[in-house]
């Protein structure tokens, strides 16, 4: 699964993008090679079908726009965890656009990515500070690089890439279909995902046009097992934003500022 990613969307700039010598006395032990076999699936086919309806709903929008009221946990230093909440709104142009207007008690930000002007860019509103650099021709090749040079990784991604299938059952250990159940009035198949780090959960709409409408996150690996959680509702298959809402113009007054690499960052001894 590739959605295992800190905080929401908008946080992707936030955050930021042997060998040994035997003598002669020794014994000597043979060295056999073992062959390992992953462990297949076990995925419902049930819970298989809601996941492809679902995808193939959001492949065939080239652009489509939702609303995310959400929300994620941190652990402090004393091991105590806390929630924070954010709203946000999402507007995904495939292959190459992604705009997120999202706020939270952290702030107010906005982040553009064209991968026409190959331009992505975060505005924090509250701060009048915005970074912005150069971005490879893609949201799939954008969230990855993000990830790669800035250690960041976002939940709802898997929503937003060219094959969510593909993403969503990535080194996937369980699929399990639980049932038809409600989210805010509406009927929903509900799908418990389960890997090596992540328990995750969607629940589908099962009438109507076949959108996540609510997704639920489970870091197993993290200290306190964070949990992020995620209502998606005013969705539009049919967006039709103009193009200019992913291009990013600094607003008069701002000030651009300089977000470190992971390296750089790391060696400095900062964290992300």
């Amino acid at each position: 699964m590739r959605v295992g990613r800190t905080a929401a969307v908008t946080a992707v700039l936030a955050s930021l993008l042997a060998c040994s010598s035997h003598t002669s006395e020794a014994p000597v032990t043979e060295v056999v090679e073992v062959e390992t076999v992953d462990a297949v699936p076990v995925i419902d086919e049930d819970a298989d079908n809601a996941v492809r309806a679902m995808c193939d709903a959001l492949i065939d929008a080239k652009q489509f726009s939702f609303r995310s009221d959400s929300t994620h946990d941190e652990v402090l230093e004393n091991d105590q965890t806390v929630e924070y909440s954010a709203t946000a709104r999402v507007i995904v142009r495939r292959p190459d656009g992604l705009f997120v207007d999202r706020q939270s008690e952290k702030g107010h930000r906005v982040f553009r990515f064209d991968g026409r002007s190959r331009n992505v860019a975060l505005f924090d509103v509250g701060k009048n500070l915005y970074a912005q650099g150069t971005a490879p021709p893609t949201v799939d090749e954008t969230l990855d690089a993000l990830h790669d040079l800035f250690n960041v990784t976002v939940p709802l991604a898997d929503l937003a890439v060219d094959d969510p299938y593909d993403a969503l059952n990535t080194a996937v250990r369980t699929a399990t279909y639980i049932g038809l159940h409600d989210v805010h009035g509406a009927k929903c198949h509900h799908v418990a995902y389960s890997n090596d780090t992540l328990d995750w959960q969607i629940w589908i709409q099962a009438t109507g046009d076949p959108v996540p409408r609510k997704v639920q996150i489970t870091y197993k690996n993290e200290p306190g097992e964070p949990r992020f959680c995620a209502f998606l509702d005013d969705w539009n298959l049919k967006d039709t934003t103009a193009a200019s809402e992913f291009e990013f113009k600094a607003p008069a007054g701002s000030r651009r500022i300089t977000m470190l690499q992971r390296e750089k960052a790391d060696a400095e001894g900062g964290t992300r």
